[in-house]
């Protein structure tokens, strides 16, 4: 029997079951990977990337000019990140190890330029 998950609407730590994608730390997003803008909240001692996401309005939304209602008290200027089509993905993938149950390994790079 083969099973297919077609679509599903669930909250980001499912997401990050469901897809393998790890939900937590500096590089949790899955739209900005290693062009992360995420910092560290002293207080609650964990890294949010939240005050950056107002980077994907058009360029021309009010709130990408207005510092009182985000964290960092600053406009927001740059685009994006680009959108990568299946190529783009397999060249960030392709050196990845296979993964197997039976061996433990580390992959060069985790936490650093991936998740």
């Amino acid at each position: 029997m083969k099973v297919e998950l077609m679509w599903t609407i669930n909250d980001f730590p499912t997401y990050g079951m469901l897809s393998g994608w790890s939900t937590s730390g500096r590089l949790a997003c899955p739209y900005c990977m290693n062009n992360s803008k995420s910092f560290w909240l002293d207080n609650g001692r964990k890294f949010s990337w939240f005050d950056y996401h107002h980077q994907f309005f058009p360029m021309d939304h009010a709130y990408r000019r207005n510092k009182n209602a985000f964290l960092n008290n600053r406009v927001e200027y740059s685009q994006p990140p680009l959108m990568l089509n299946g190529d783009d993905v397999w060249e960030q993938v392709a050196y990845f190890p296979e993964v197997t149950r039976e061996v433990q390994f580390s992959c060069h790079g985790y936490g650093v330029a991936h998740n």
